[in-house]
């Protein structure tokens, strides 16, 4: 009986990417299916449902785009029938569509029923030099279109069927409508279920729809071509292009078309969790490329690289940038798309056996969580929130400008080392080198926070130890479960150890830590032995950051752990 050619959703004029050659993209798509498809004795006409155009409001090189196209089929005596989409229609309050006004010329022929005062549909007959119509014969084949309906669609179905069967029996019943389908709209946005359609099917052959970007068919029956190019990167996965129908006196035969010339997209996902640093991703991303992106294209691709995973260093390190140019080198795309989707990996913060957390402790914890979500910072994540925190008291406390410069400029560094964990062991009043037991020998990772024994050492014989005062921290003598909380050196003060429950740590607290235990004759102890990993005599303590003066002779360290190296 008759060939036609089902093509929906061309969308000229899209400026997607806000890329000119991807505005031409559109066009050529449309020209390629016409030119290859669209010849006098392949096809006797075209069916366009809904959306020749991107947006209501065109600009004169997409008209001149249309034109082109409509011309060319109108020269090979193809009459092209088409319907409104939603973008094609004319703004509330304006006298025509761009449609009208290409009917109008006789380039295409738009079909759009009326309706009536009392509500029902009325299918007038297209005649040529005249406003839309309903309908037009083709031969044996009835072609109908109806205007678009958005969410009143389902509203619209059954006074359309009754408005078909008014109508003289044709031998071929063609219905275009640009509408979606449940399972591939929603219903808010005017989709309608195939037993709402049912009134329809009774009266039509072939219900040929646009409007949703995928090619689907229900039955040998309602078929919906997808547009010929992808409107959004997520389409590109879907199926889509034209649809050739070939009418017999015994149904329809569809097939697809999609022999055009069309622009790879090319979406990668690229999973961040593997990396520790910057330099570890930037190491593997090139081969990464090279394996997805290696092959030619005819076309220069669109590609959109998605991070994903946890991210164990910080996102804001992530140089996009760089990403985008190893793309480009890679295979001089289109356009580049990046899409960070990644998540940082993140600590509980779990409240204490009273189901309660001092505010001082939740903000070390949360600073400590946000160092510890870097891998390059989580083995000196402890220190580093302690850093931000004393910090954070400084300036509450007035610190001046450059005492704060001053401040940071030996604080950051050592916060950046692993920390040196030390047990000391055996008699104070003799340590030897064989008493250190370092941290590797214990099997702990440097910038673990471990629990270190510490001795209470008895002074030596000959030394009175001096009257102790109120301690700055817990004095027990037992295991403390060391923490970058630091207390300074006490001159006149007995013994003190540092313990994780409840201590109060001075605001002026300065980075080592230092364990203070009873007095202890100074030759007895070399600083140097005990694991510290500097001399006594540059001790930052001592030298830079004691707020009292250095210990008297009968006031002695038995240790220093240097949890920032």
């Amino acid at each position: 009986m008759a060939r036609f050619l089902h093509l929906a959703d061309v969308h000229l004029g899209s400026h997607q990417y806000q890329n000119a050659e991807r505005n031409l993209d559109f066009f050529r798509s449309f020209w390629a299916v016409v030119d290859k498809h669209a010849v006098p004795g392949a096809v006797d006409f075209v069916v366009l449902a809904g959306d020749l155009f991107d947006k209501r409001s065109i600009d004169a090189p997409t008209l001149g785009q249309a034109t082109a196209v409509l011309k060319r089929l109108e020269k090979l005596g193809i009459p092209v029938f088409c319907v409104e989409g939603n973008h094609d229609r004319a703004y509330y309050g304006e006298g025509s569509s761009w449609l009208e006004y290409l009917n109008g010329l006789g380039l295409l022929r738009l079909l759009r029923n009326e309706i009536a005062d009392d509500g029902t549909i009325v299918l007038q007959p297209w005649q040529t030099g005249q406003k839309p119509g309903g309908y037009q014969d083709f031969g044996d084949i009835r072609i109908i279109g109806s205007r678009y309906y958005g969410a009143s669609t389902a509203k619209a179905i059954a006074p359309m069927a009754e408005a078909i069967k008014a109508l003289p029996p044709a031998p071929f019943t063609l219905l275009v409508w640009h509408m979606g389908l449940e399972g591939y709209i929603s219903s808010l946005a005017g989709g309608v279920s195939v037993t709402q359609l049912e009134p329809l099917r009774q009266c039509t052959d072939y219900l040929a729809l646009g409007h949703v970007h995928t090619r689907y068919d229900v039955e040998d029956w309602l078929y919906n071509p997808g547009p010929l190019e992808p409107t959004n990167i997520t389409e590109a996965a879907l199926p889509h292009g034209a649809l050739m129908v070939d009418v017999t006196s015994s149904g329809h035969v569809v097939t697809p078309l999609e022999d055009y010339p069309r622009r790879a997209f090319c979406r990668l996902t690229f999973e961040l969790t593997p990396y520790d640093s910057p330099a570890e991703m930037q190491a593997a991303f090139p081969g990464f490329l090279a394996r997805h992106l290696g092959q030619a294209f005819a076309l220069a691709p669109i590609v959109e690289v998605s991070l994903t995973g946890t991210c164990r260093f910080s996102r804001s390190a992530l140089d996009v940038d760089w990403i985008r140019q190893m793309v480009v080198a890679t295979c001089a795309p289109l356009v580049v798309l990046l899409r960070n989707t990644s998540s940082n990996s993140s600590l509980a913060i779990a409240p204490d056996a009273h189901g309660s957390m001092a505010r001082h402790e939740l903000e070390r914890l949360i600073l400590q969580d946000c160092f510890a979500q870097d891998a390059r910072y989580r083995p000196t994540a402890d220190q580093c929130g302690h850093l931000l925190l004393d910090l954070k008291n400084r300036l509450e406390n007035g610190e001046k400008p450059l005492s704060l410069l001053n401040y940071l400029k030996e604080a950051v560094p050592m916060a950046l080392k692993p920390a040196e964990q030390i047990v000391v062991s055996g008699d104070a009043t003799a340590l030897a080198p064989s008493d250190i037991v370092p941290a590797a020998e214990m099997g702990v990772d440097p910038g673990a926070v471990v629990e270190v024994p510490v001795l209470t050492v008895s002074p030596a014989p000959d030394v009175a130890p001096p009257q102790p005062a109120t301690p700055l921290g817990r004095v027990d003598g037992s295991v403390a479960n060391v923490q970058p909380s630091v207390v300074p050196a006490p001159n006149d003060r007995g013994p003190v150890m540092v313990d994780d429950a409840d201590d109060e740590i001075p605001s002026w607290s300065t980075l080592p830590i230092v364990v203070a235990v009873a007095a202890v004759a100074p030759e007895s102890i070399d600083a140097t032995m005990i694991g510290t990993s500097q001399p006594a005599e540059t001790d930052p303590l001592a030298t830079k950051h004691a707020p009292s003066p250095a210990p008297a002779p009968d006031e002695v360290f038995a240790g220093q752990l240097s949890l920032f190296g």
